[in-house]
């Protein structure tokens, strides 16, 4: 399965809020970094996706843009939080030769 297609399909899981299918993307060594959050470990990431998903009523994300690099996917994101509020976001998310994630990085655009 090619690395867009398997970011697709993450990103429809955050979207739905679903903790469980969105663990499988993750290797056990994950780490996310954005705006508010710098965690390592799968089980400290899916804690911080947990609390991401408790502070929002809706999420839906929109990609704007992706594009694939050896090992990496760069998206432009829409995510749209409760039906209303509206924040631009660059994902850099890097896969293992087993296409897990090892490492998301986002940054928060105006």
């Amino acid at each position: 399965m090619n690395l867009e297609k398997i970011a697709r399909e993450y990103f429809t899981f955050f979207s739905k809020k679903d903790i469980d299918n969105l663990t499988n993307f993750f290797s056990n060594e994950i780490k996310l970094r954005d705006w508010d959050i710098n965690e390592k470990g799968i089980k400290n990431v899916t804690k911080a996706n947990i609390k991401i998903f408790n502070n929002a009523e809706t999420i839906d994300v929109k990609i704007l843009k992706i594009y694939s690099l050896k090992m990496t996917i760069i998206a432009e994101l829409e995510i749209t939080i409760n039906k209303k509020v509206k924040i631009l976001v660059v994902d850099i998310i890097e896969f293992n030769s087993s296409n897990k994630i090892i490492e998301i990085r986002a940054y928060k655009g105006n």
